[in-house]
């Protein structure tokens, strides 16, 4: 096991045993310690979720809007909808001529 995955998965126990103060110490350490982590998104919504459970709301809209922002970037949707043109462009290409087992035409699913 990653690491990582662990450290998240200690956060998720802390939570759910409602030990907010070490869930937030963990998740706090986490985005520090793990920056890169495929974890970090959820690891900061479950400190979201303490700070809510705290009622320290200032600090969980503070970090709800970096989460928009981050979401809502111009570029991050940039790269979303290229991403989709080349799966659609990929997915609905016409097989060549000498392709010898072109997969079959699934009319009813277009539908």
């Amino acid at each position: 096991m990653r690491k990582d995955y662990a450290a998240y998965l200690s956060i998720v126990a802390h939570y759910y045993l409602k030990k907010d103060t070490e869930a937030s110490t963990l998740a706090k350490s986490f985005v520090v310690n793990y920056p890169k982590s495929q974890w970090i998104v959820k690891a900061q919504f479950l400190l979201v979720q303490v700070y809510i459970r705290q009622k320290k709301h200032e600090e969980a809209n503070a970090l709800y809007e970096s989460a928009a922002k981050r979401l809502l970037d111009k570029s991050r949707k940039e790269r979303h909808a290229k991403l989709l043109i080349y799966f659609a462009r990929a997915l609905s290409k016409e097989p060549a001529l000498d392709d010898l087992e072109p997969p079959p035409a699934n009319f009813a699913k277009a539908l």
